[in-house]
């Protein structure tokens, strides 16, 4: 199994998600602060699911932290890039070689991952979890949560939470 599907597929057993689903955010400030400390774990993350302890390049480091940290409202890749003074294609590239992936497949999988934490460890109605994602709409975010997790988002929140499964 390659990289990208132990990255793609590695989710349910990373010890990131049973952390993060011990935790139950009370408050969007303290949603906030959560985010704004998520980026190590990410980066733990891509490197334990590549199953190797390697230095990430110094630009894709910092892409992720900007990743993880402008999660409402994703930047688009070349406004990354220039954030971190590359070229798209650049970043791009150093994506690729060390992740196997582009980097807007990396924050989507961010965006993604962050949704179903936030589904299993809060009480926070889907379509408010899908606006602090940054997806438009909730349908749009419900489409590709299914596509990753192969459940749409309200049948994780009733076996997670049965009290709140008409709260949608």
């Amino acid at each position: 199994m390659n990289a990208n599907m132990l990255y793609a597929n590695n989710l349910d057993d990373n010890s990131y998600i049973q952390q993060i689903q011990s935790i139950v955010i009370p408050s969007k400030d303290l949603l906030l602060e959560h985010m704004l400390l998520t980026h190590p774990q990410t980066i733990r993350y891509i490197r334990s699911a590549m199953s190797t302890n390697i230095q990430l390049p110094l630009a894709v480091e910092e892409a992720l932290v900007l990743m993880e940290n402008n999660l409402q409202e994703p930047l688009g890749i070349c406004e990354l890039a220039d954030l971190i003074g590359l070229s798209r294609r650049h970043l791009e590239r150093q994506f690729t070689a060390c992740l196997g992936t582009s980097p807007s497949k990396v924050y989507m999988e961010i965006r993604l991952r962050y949704a179903y934490t936030l589904i299993n460890s809060t009480k926070f109605k889907i379509c408010h979890i899908s606006q602090l994602c940054g997806f438009a709409s909730s349908t749009s975010f419900s489409c590709l949560f299914k596509q990753k997790f192969a459940l749409p988002p309200s049948k994780i929140r009733k076996q997670q939470f049965p009290e709140l499964a008409l709260a949608v």
